[in-house]
């Protein structure tokens, strides 16, 4: 059965903000979003809008990089990744999960963007990034609580050799409009600040 959860506390560190903000090696000016920072947090929270979907399958196969997922009701899914299988190697089982923080986030980066406010339009940017890892941190440890045995890490379509084009699996499986996310003709993911993953529960 397909978990769904709408609404999840969420909070994020300004120094995890400006980390994301120095990315690509050239150093931002903290002292110009320390001015703006707790009005532009404040207002991202406001608009988080976080919904998460997930599903727990059986791991039937993953040899050669062909693995073959078992559902509850024995339907299969097939997924295509040397990576991936080598990554889900010792595991029994799998979640396949997908968050978003919602179109609002979005749609204020844009206005901003639009409006020539870009150091705000910037600030709310990385602060919905740092949003949208936190919500996903979150679900993870709901998984791991769930599957009570150790878990690996998240592993995202577009990682390694498995192709971006497993987001169309993902969203046939967990039906990703349920929860606000659409998909364009490029298998991106429409908000942005979502994130699409597995997990796997590895065995004993």
């Amino acid at each position: 059965m397909i978990n769904r959860i709408k609404g999840v506390p969420l909070s994020v560190s300004r120094e995890k903000v400006y980390k994301r903000l120095n990315r690509g090696g050239k150093a931002v000016d903290h002292s110009t979003f320390d001015r703006i920072f707790d009005d532009v947090y404040s207002e991202a929270l406001s608009l988080a809008d976080v919904q998460a979907a997930w599903l727990k399958m059986n791991i039937e196969n993953l040899d050669s990089g062909k693995i073959i997922l078992s559902g509850e009701k024995n339907e299969k899914t097939e997924l295509f990744s040397k990576d991936l299988a080598s990554w889900l190697t010792g595991c029994g089982e799998i979640y396949i999960l997908a968050l978003t923080v919602g179109r609002a986030i979005a749609d204020k980066i844009q206005d901003l963007s639009d409006s020539g406010e870009v150091t705000r339009a910037l600030l709310m940017d990385a602060v919905s990034s740092e949003l949208v890892e936190a919500a996903a941190d979150a679900l993870t440890r709901r998984i791991a609580r769930e599957a009570n045995a150790p878990i690996t890490k998240r592993y995202s379509p577009g990682y390694g050799d498995w192709k971006i084009d497993a987001q169309r699996m993902i969203d046939d499986i967990l039906c990703l409009g349920e929860i606000g996310i659409e998909l364009n003709d490029a298998y991106l993911m429409i908000p942005e600040k979502s994130i699409t993953a597995v997990i796997g529960v590895k065995k004993g």
